[in-house]
């Protein structure tokens, strides 16, 4: 064991993942061995394999916050959000550590996504899913979009007075007039929004999050429409407390600086988000993520330029994310480096083999190529992982028509044709 950690701390990683093998071979009741091969793993973006020896890592010293933390980091990578949320609980009681709380905001974020898509699916057009769309446009500054939504929930709560009000207050934004709101909230019309609007902060934030996780607790176990509406508000409004912890906790920190750069973002205030990024590249240097997100933002707005440095900086720091390796392999193809763009599509699906892109991105070099068998084949990969994507589709219609198969193509295009209204809904 003492061996793995000299290795470990020289960065050799085979040496010291063989040492601590070895380790628990002669003893398996030793945490510490169970534990880096968990983080290694984990950093090698295993994550069923560090799920397995961090889980015996918690068997062993079930109040280690280190391990419940890492089992969180690792639970979240396998979008199992509840269990992840469960860990980083524990491992954030104690105060101040920043990783685990940007992490616990972003599980109760996922689960809030989750219990939202559960009332719109299960209970839809209900006075739930409008309360809800309403909530999340306000939440946008989407005025117009969130007064269709509460119209739309007030026909079917004609009495309800706090929503009379939330129309009032939306009206008014939407006029730009002065608007007085009534005192108090209403928990279920307001919902997440009134933390959003005033969120406490110290001793009263700590209050108001355990009384919601409390209550959250409850509603997740009952399957009622309300119930699940009522579990998405207190998911979203735990995961803005938390981040507000993380503010409060450590305002200098990689990850105050992440959220604050996230926040921006999502304002679509790009290049001051760039700038936050930029900061907690700086706290933190060697976080992955970091870089690809700068590199997300000008891959989106086509500056591809300034997002290949960005992407290489993030492969010297995580050589395994297969998202940067797409981008990467897209932004060579558009500058017409081909041989370099296939060789990063390529590692990126042995890395990823259910990244629908790289297949599009491959398929379209060996079009250029006129080797259609080879495209077909990554069109064909595309479409199965993909199903509502109409794309892979039409690009087979037309490489068959380069092939002379008619029939074939004209098949394609009448599947392209149906997924397109499907498509449409979707987004």
């Amino acid at each position: 064991a003492n061996l793995g950690n000299a290795y470990y701390s020289l960065a050799k990683t085979e040496q010291a993942a063989s040492a601590f093998r070895q380790a628990i071979r002669l003893k398996p009741q030793l945490t510490g061995p169970h534990f880096i091969l968990g983080v290694m793993a984990f950093n090698q973006h295993s994550y069923e394999a560090a799920a397995g020896h961090l889980a015996a890592a918690e068997k062993l010293e079930p109040a280690n916050l280190l391990v419940q933390a890492y089992l969180g980091y690792t639970d979240y990578a396998r979008m199992r959000y509840a269990e992840a949320a469960k860990h980083l609980q524990l491992a954030a009681s104690e105060p101040g550590n920043a990783d685990v709380l940007y992490q616990l905001s972003k599980a109760y974020g996922q689960l809030a996504r989750q219990s939202y898509n559960a009332v719109h699916t299960r209970f839809r057009d209900s006075l739930y899913d409008h309360l809800a769309q309403g909530h999340a446009h306000e939440a946008a500054h989407e005025w117009d979009a969130a007064l269709e939504s509460y119209q739309k929930a007030l026909k079917l709560a004609p009495g309800n007075v706090p929503l009379r009000h939330r129309i009032e207050r939306v009206t008014a934004k939407i006029s730009s007039t002065a608007y007085t709101a009534p005192a108090g909230n209403d928990e279920l019309v307001d919902g997440s929004l009134a933390v959003l609007e005033a969120a406490p902060s110290g001793e009263k934030l700590q209050a108001m999050y355990q009384q919601l996780l409390r209550a959250n607790t409850a509603f997740v176990a009952r399957p009622s429409a309300e119930s699940t509406y009522r579990a998405a508000e207190g998911f979203q409004s735990l995961a803005y407390l938390t981040s507000v912890r993380v503010l409060e906790e450590t305002p200098e920190s990689h990850r105050a600086h992440q959220l604050k750069g996230e926040s921006l973002e999502a304002a679509g205030s790009n290049d001051e988000a760039i700038a936050e990024y930029r900061k907690a590249i700086e706290a933190n240097p060697e976080l992955p993520g970091l870089h690809f997100t700068i590199a997300n933002i000008y891959w989106k707005t086509n500056r591809l330029a300034e997002a290949a440095p960005e992407l290489r900086k993030e492969l010297q720091i995580d050589p395994r994310n297969a998202q940067a390796l797409y981008e990467l392999g897209d932004v060579l193809a558009d500058a017409g480096q081909n041989d370099d763009a296939e060789r990063c599509f390529t590692q990126a699906l042995q890395l990823h083999p259910n990244l629908p892109e790289a297949h599009l991105g491959l398929d379209k070099i060996y079009s250029a190529r006129s080797d259609y068998q080879k495209s077909l084949l990554h069109l064909r990969a595309a479409a199965k992982l993909d199903p509502l994507n109409g794309t892979p589709h039409y690009r087979m219609a037309a490489l068959y028509r380069k092939m002379g198969m008619q029939q074939d193509a004209k098949a394609e295009l009448e599947i392209f044709e149906r997924l397109k209204p499907a498509a449409q809904k979707a987004q």
